[in-house]
């Protein structure tokens, strides 16, 4: 479990002039797995080959041109063959602007054991920080403050 949520963040985070590892990030999700954005407004909802051709065309375009994405904390809650994981991250992203922008937020990610007793991604459920939706403090880093 903790090998398939450090290599999701690896996989995302890009630096400029490269791309995120796609084939890594599609091999993380289990079958038709879905990626659920929260924010107010909508949310936005993919199964995961809809959201990697959407970022690829985004990397692609230059609205993004770079992504680090960097675990804060996280918390498993296992149950047999699946398990809960909640994550906290920092991403740091710049697109055609080049202005670096820092998010914090939270992603939900509902894991399987396959029959080749391998963790895979179900489905991912995330939300950036806001001003009307704070990260609760029992999901931030205990070394960390709000800013």
């Amino acid at each position: 479990m903790n090998a398939l949520i450090t290599t999701f963040y690896e996989s995302i985070s890009f630096s400029r002039g490269q791309q995120p590892n796609w084939d890594y990030l599609r091999a993380l999700f289990v079958g038709d797995a879905q990626i659920i954005e929260i924010k107010s407004g909508g949310s936005g909802i993919w199964k995961i080959d809809g959201y990697i051709s959407d970022l690829r065309r985004s990397v692609d375009e230059g609205s993004v041109t770079e992504v680090s994405e960097v675990e804060t904390a996280r918390r498993i809650i296992p149950c047999g063959d699946i398990a809960h994981v909640i994550s906290t991250y920092e991403c740091s992203f710049a697109g055609d602007s080049d202005r670096i922008q820092v998010v914090r937020g939270v992603n939900r990610f509902h894991l399987a054991k396959g029959s080749a007793n391998r963790w895979g991604i179900t489905s991912l459920h995330y939300f950036d920080e806001s001003t009307e939706t704070p990260i609760p403090a029992e999901l931030l880093p205990e070394d960390n403050s709000r800013r």
